[in-house]
């Protein structure tokens, strides 16, 4: 188990007043931007959204006050966010582990998250609009290669009122998580995120209180965890997440998935870039043109 952060008590960001709600919507694709100085790589991955998502699908750009835009990103509706909550990793993932984040995008039936290491490899992805899953995200593998669960975040399809719906709970029921939990290290995890939510504000909600303990990136904690908090929250399967996306092992992915490309891919120039470049140029996409195009 890998991907250690601090948890968001112990970065302990002021929370910001209330800010303006994303626009209703049944679908939205949200990019998180902490800088516009792109590599070529993140181009090729904008590229790909702009060529392959669907024009009436709205796009929200999630950037740092101080990120100064250009008329490059007049394609996107911008939510503003209070520096410090996007400066590192380890902030970006606090603020997914937040209420006033998903409090913010709670008008919007589903989000695409969509990373600027990520790829768009489909036109399809209205397909996925009425996905009954609360996190559908690329599938982490076990050592023997068998799918372990559903997902990881930079690359995925959420509600955020599922979500919401775990920050303020103040039920927890252990038989509603994920089995992988009762392995040593993850049930370690959870005891040492119960019991840092025990000396949190109690006034605080359950869910949000043990979220605020929780010292792993924030897709694990949607993918095993938050079930215990809210019955309305319900991963995806193994088979949805492998249509879905795919990160590590990408070729494997693609031939469980009867040699057809998924929906996305995330980190994939850390995961088979090659292989991901060759994807595109099926998909008509030159990945050339794309890294020497702006953002």
């Amino acid at each position: 188990m890998k991907r250690a952060y601090p948890s968001p008590r112990e970065l302990d960001l002021p929370e910001p007043p209330p800010l303006p709600p994303a626009p209703p919507g049944d679908l939205a694709i949200v990019v998180p931007l902490a800088s516009t100085a792109l590599s070529a790589d993140e181009r090729i991955g904008l590229a790909s959204l702009r060529r392959f998502a669907p024009s009436d699908v709205p796009r929200l750009l999630v950037c740092p006050e101080r990120v100064e835009l250009g008329p490059a990103w007049s394609d996107f509706t911008v939510l503003r966010v209070p520096d410090a909550w996007m400066a590192s990793v380890q902030s970006y993932n606090a603020m997914l582990l937040s209420a006033w984040w998903w409090r913010r995008l709670a008008q919007l039936r589903q989000v695409l998250i969509f990373q600027t290491d990520c790829l768009l490899l489909r036109p399809d992805l209205l397909a996925w609009k009425d996905e009954p899953a609360s996190f559908v995200g690329p599938p982490f593998f076990k050592r023997d290669g068998r799918v372990k669960g559903v997902g990881n975040g930079g690359f995925s399809l959420r509600r955020p009122q599922d979500a919401l719906a775990v920050l303020e709970s103040d039920n927890l029921n252990l038989g509603r998580g994920h089995p992988q939990l009762w392995r040593r290290t993850y049930r370690d995890l959870l005891w040492r995120a119960w019991r840092k939510s025990r000396e949190d504000d109690p006034t605080r909600p359950l869910g949000a209180r043990f979220a605020r303990g929780f010292d792993r990136a924030e897709d694990e904690f949607w993918a095993y965890y938050a079930p215990m908090f809210s019955p309305a929250y319900r991963p995806a399967g193994a088979e949805t997440a492998i249509r879905f996306g795919a990160e590590s092992q990408p070729e494997r992915l693609v031939a469980m998935n009867s040699g057809e490309a998924p929906l996305g891919a995330h980190a994939w120039a850390l995961h088979g870039r090659a292989f991901w470049l060759e994807q595109l140029r099926r998909a008509g996409l030159d990945p050339e043109t794309a890294a020497a195009s702006g953002p």
